[in-house]
Order: C-alpha cells, then structure tokens, then sequence
C-alpha cells in the first residue's frame, strides 16, 4: 500500500502539479519542501495510515500560510499603489495640503487630486 501512495504522489508531482499554475503555499512562502513532497516522504517514513493526521495538518499549516501571506500581500499592493499615486498625483493645488488625495483609483498619472478633502496645516478658520 505504502508503495502505491508513492507512485500516486509521484504520478502527480511529475504530470498533474506543473500544469495546475500555482505551488503550494508552504513552499512558497517557506522555501520548504511543497505539501506533496512533504507527504510522499511521510508516508516512506511512517506508513499510509500513521502518516494520514500529518498529512491533515501539513495542509491545515499550509492553508494557514496561504491566508496570513496572501493578506499581507494584499496589504503591501494597496501600500505600494497608494504609493505610486502620491508620487504621481498633483497635489499643488493649495501650499499648505499635507498629502494628496486621487479623486479616483490613479490609472493614469495625470489624474488630478481632491484637495479639499485634506486636513490643512496652520489653516485660520
């Protein structure tokens, strides 16, 4: 049986995983082994059926990786683009705006900026 599960592994390592378009978040983000090697050396070591809950949480570990890095990424996107915008946007329309805020998503970098939306330095109201 432990012979069987290896070469199913395998099957899938070589023809089905490279055409799949994604790797496994643990291998990732990790630089480790991906969950399917992690897997194939398990059930050499233990057996199918002793290797069968650290299989089940090799994968819980991987999915948790995915959510945690794939919001940090998100998070990062959103910094860089908000990034990009201030560098790109004009925001010279009053002196004392202290940053620039798009009156839309920044596609282009001649977009002009809301200024009035701004809190503003020293202002005497």
């Amino acid at each position: 049986m432990r012979r069987a599960v290896v070469v199913l592994i395998r099957f899938y390592q070589r023809y089905i995983s490279p055409y799949k378009g994604y790797r496994c978040a643990h291998a990732y983000y990790r630089q480790g082994d991906s969950c399917s090697e992690a897997i194939r050396k398990l059930v050499i070591e233990h057996g199918v059926v002793k290797s069968l809950p650290l299989a089940r949480k090799r994968f819980q570990d991987c999915r948790t990786v995915y959510l945690i890095e794939s919001q940090n990424d998100r998070k990062e996107k959103r910094k860089r683009r908000w990034r990009n915008c201030l560098e790109t946007c004009d925001c010279y329309c009053q002196p004392d705006v202290i940053d620039c805020i798009p009156t839309n998503y920044c596609d282009s970098p001649t977009i002009p900026c809301d200024c009035s939306l701004l809190p503003y330095r020293g202002s005497k109201k």
